[in-house]
């Protein structure tokens, strides 16, 4: 996806679609049953499981609060809350509406509303970091403000999507006793393992601890956490993502094991989850009327409400007309998050898998459209404003990459 410049997640997306009932399974439905047998479905199920909660633990160990000033908190706080509150709304209407054509098979109308808000709201932290760090606006005033804004909707949207879990499975929403004792065990593995990764660490400084053996308590406690997370009644990428954000941001957990797990989880177990995604993806069926019109008002719902809101709130923050509109279509990116919460619904049985095929398509349509609506933004009028003479001063001064002073 290079030549296309896209994010490689869009491929790795596009590549699972093909492999399901699309494609693979439409025009050769005996390979397709060869190939993904019945036998091979949950194996790949359980190394595409492994896979997500590794690289949610990535994902967190991106996430580092200290890196932002008071002033950056402040706008993010304020992108977040709008850029979080009406998308979900829009999620909630639309989730109302259509609760009748796309819910799953165990889920009652709030819970199924709540979904399709949270699935909505949500923004593709990873992809975001990606192509912010591929312009160099990592550090830019706009960089961190989007950067801090899209890890706390992450954040707001994995705790309720929580909640929703553990509401289907309990058949209540509120928190039962073995619940709470699973939490008190849970907070006590996250202090217990923040404390005893720091404490071996000074021994790995010391030499008396190789980075290796180091390595594998951490994975250890990822693990843990995630198999403690599922036993409460959430989904085990919870747990995983959680540790990663209380975890050490040390070099040996941030670079060296960050760097091991992306070539695992890159080369091997995500591709064999986008597969598994592809396999319970079925576009076809935008081609039936009933949902088809449901398919347009999620997806032009989704866009717009994510689009309009995050610029005119970065507009109102003293951004440009330009710089608010490229963030815009870089918040409307859901990537890969997006496929991880549609597949925890499906599991769940919060929706149907002609919601999950809407969702998918979201996925695809709103990080395809990043790049191109930040290259247009930040393209738009630049010829005519510019002169030759002052291009040098005016592009200065225009640049987005202002660096966020302490």
């Amino acid at each position: 996806m290079v030549v296309c410049k896209q994010p490689k997640v869009v491929g790795e997306m596009i590549a699972g679609i093909l492999l399901g009932p699309t494609c693979l399974g439409y025009f050769f439905p005996g390979l397709s049953g060869r190939v993904f047998s019945q036998e091979v479905m949950p194996f790949i199920f359980s190394l595409s499981n492994l896979g997500l909660i590794l690289y949610m633990f990535r994902i967190a160990l991106e996430i580092d609060f200290r890196l932002f000033t008071r002033s950056t908190f402040r706008q993010s706080f304020l992108l977040t809350v709008s850029a979080t509150a009406i998308p979900f709304l829009t999620g909630l209407s639309t989730g109302m509406f259509f609760f009748d054509k796309l819910k799953g098979g165990s889920t009652s109308l709030l819970t199924f509303s709540l979904f399709q808000g949270c699935a909505i709201a949500l923004t593709a932290f990873p992809v975001l970091a990606r192509i912010l760090q591929e312009k160099k606006l990592i550090k830019s005033r706009m960089g961190a403000v989007l950067l801090l804004s899209a890890s706390m909707q992450d954040v707001i949207a994995w705790c309720l999507l929580g909640f929703i879990t553990i509401s289907v499975q309990k058949g209540s929403p509120f928190i039962g006793t073995k619940n709470i004792i699973g939490m008190i065990a849970f907070a006590i593995i996250l202090v217990s393992g923040k404390y005893i990764l720091r404490v071996l660490y000074k021994r790995v400084k010391a030499g008396r601890l190789t980075k290796q053996a180091y390595s594998s308590v951490v994975i250890a406690f990822v693990l843990t956490s995630a198999l403690m997370t599922d036993h409460i009644g959430l989904h085990s990428v919870f747990g995983a993502f959680i540790f990663g954000i209380l975890a050490p941001k040390n070099e040996i957990i941030v670079h060296e094991l960050s760097a091991r797990l992306q070539e695992v989880t890159e080369l091997l177990l995500i591709p064999l989850f986008f597969a598994y995604a592809g396999l319970k993806t079925n576009l076809l069926i935008l081609g039936q009327l009933n949902f088809l019109l449901p398919a347009i008002v999620i997806l032009l719902g989704a866009f717009a409400s994510k689009y309009t809101v995050t610029a005119l709130t970065m507009r109102w923050s003293g951004f440009g007309y330009r710089e608010a509109s490229a963030a815009g279509g870089l918040m409307n990116a859901r990537g890969m998050m997006e496929l991880i919460i549609a597949n925890i619904g499906l599991m769940y049985g919060i929706i149907s898998e002609k919601s999950y095929s809407i969702l998918i398509l979201l996925a695809i349509s709103s990080t395809m459209l990043a790049m191109p609506i930040y290259h247009f933004s930040m393209n738009f009028r630049r010829k005519k404003t510019m002169r030759p003479t002052s291009a040098p001063s005016m592009q200065a001064q225009e640049s987005p990459s202002v660096m966020v002073k302490g």
